[in-house]
């Protein structure tokens, strides 16, 4: 048991060294050229790879091993957060504004709704956190929508950015 532990920790670490120069490559990027897309996919990967950690017990492990309620509140407001950078990479990265006008402001409706109930979910029942949860699914699915009446607006990236994602969530189902 004690091989099989450090097998999983070493694949954790190995992941996390990816994650960790996929930040500095993209922040290389954003520096170089000042695209905010790149700002918001860093936000996203930082707040993925932090959920990630969190829901692996390594966040509590390694910051704050003597408060273990910070785990339990860390993962939905993580999962908050990574929802909130993934929406605003795909307004920005798709170019909503330009492609889908109407889908740009439903967009930024979901990330405020995310938000709003995220905080809801802190401060007035927990009970929240499944309305959120479930919500994030549908988002993520307005996601895809939004993806696919882009590339037909024309927006040639949306075919890179819905292959990067359905790699994304074959990743998410495989390991979840």
């Amino acid at each position: 048991i004690a091989d099989q532990r450090e097998k999983h920790h070493l694949l954790y670490g190995a992941y996390a060294g990816v994650i960790f120069a996929m930040i500095f490559y993209n922040l290389f990027l954003f520096v170089a050229i000042r695209e905010p897309a790149y700002l918001s996919y860093i936000g996203y990967v930082i707040s993925y790879l932090l959920l990630m950690l969190a829901n692996e017990g390594f966040a509590f492990q390694h910051f704050c091993p003597e408060r273990p309620e910070f785990n339990i509140s860390a993962s939905p407001f993580l999962a908050c957060l990574t929802g909130i950078f993934a929406l605003d990479f795909s307004i920005r990265f798709l170019d909503t504004k330009r492609y889908s006008p109407v889908l740009h402001y439903v967009l930024r409706g979901a990330m405020f709704i995310t938000a709003a109930l995220r905080v809801a979910a802190l401060l007035v029942s927990y009970d929240l956190n499944f309305v959120v949860n479930s919500l994030s699914v549908l988002f993520i699915f307005l996601m895809v929508f939004a993806t696919l009446q882009c590339y037909r607006q024309g927006c040639q990236q949306a075919l890179y950015f819905a292959l990067a994602w359905f790699f994304l969530m074959i990743g998410i189902f495989v390991f979840a």
